[in-house]
């Protein structure tokens, strides 16, 4: 008998149920044993603790980001662009306060109102945090434009761009090692039910343009 859909769904979430679990078993154990050995193992061997924690920190992450790209998006309800706009800043600014990372939002756009607020929001960190590691040192630029009924936000990366830019919106197509792919792909898949398109071209200095437009942006009063 093969397997269909709904089957490849269930095992992909008892997958990502028993990786998470496995991961935190192994934190919790690497932890225990530090605090044991804290006096007695010499520093050689405690430096490995933090390293063991590191990377079952790093597989919660990735059984997070599969989350997204396979179950039911987030939603959150309404909020204004120019709050989504601050919280990308400061979240961006915490997580890589060595990048240069510019966002700018116009009075138009901040103004307006997004349904779904979470899942646009995780779709747009995806965004930016694929165009600054993709462009290692070099600057991004994020900016937010709204014109008629379309608000269209745009980030920039000067990383090394793909010959078939439709390609990095595969899931887990990645040039770069230790990196799982999916940052283009979930933000596809959070932005879709929503109206949303994602697009990539290449800008005028060979820089990889992506482009977000939302022509349904919620009316209602944020909150």
């Amino acid at each position: 008998m093969e397997m269909n859909s709904e089957d490849l769904a269930r095992m992909n979430k008892v997958l990502r149920h028993r990786l998470r679990n496995t991961a935190s078993g192994i934190k919790s154990a690497a932890t225990l044993l530090s605090k044991e050995l804290e006096d007695t193992a010499p520093p050689s061997v405690l430096e490995y603790f933090p390293l063991i924690t590191k990377e079952c920190d790093d597989l919660a992450e990735l059984t997070r980001r599969l989350s997204l790209l396979f179950d039911r998006p987030p939603d959150g309800g309404p909020r204004r662009v120019e709050a989504l706009a601050q919280i990308l800043a400061d979240r961006i600014g915490r997580k890589y306060p060595r990048s240069e990372v510019v966002i700018d939002c116009d009075a138009a756009a901040g103004a307006r109102t997004v349904a779904a607020a979470d899942s646009v929001l995780a779709a747009l960190l995806e965004i930016v945090e694929n165009a600054v590691e993709a462009g290692g040192n070099a600057p991004v630029e994020c900016e937010w434009r709204s014109g008629g009924d379309l608000v269209t936000f745009r980030t920039r990366s000067h990383g090394e761009p793909p010959e078939d830019c439709e390609r990095i919106f595969l899931p887990f197509y990645t040039s770069r090692s230790r990196h799982a792919g999916m940052g283009l792909a979930i933000a596809r898949r959070l932005l879709a039910p929503l109206g949303g398109t994602v697009t990539a071209d290449l800008g005028d200095d060979a820089a990889l343009v992506v482009d977000v437009v939302m022509p349904d942006w919620d009316r209602r009063k944020a909150i």
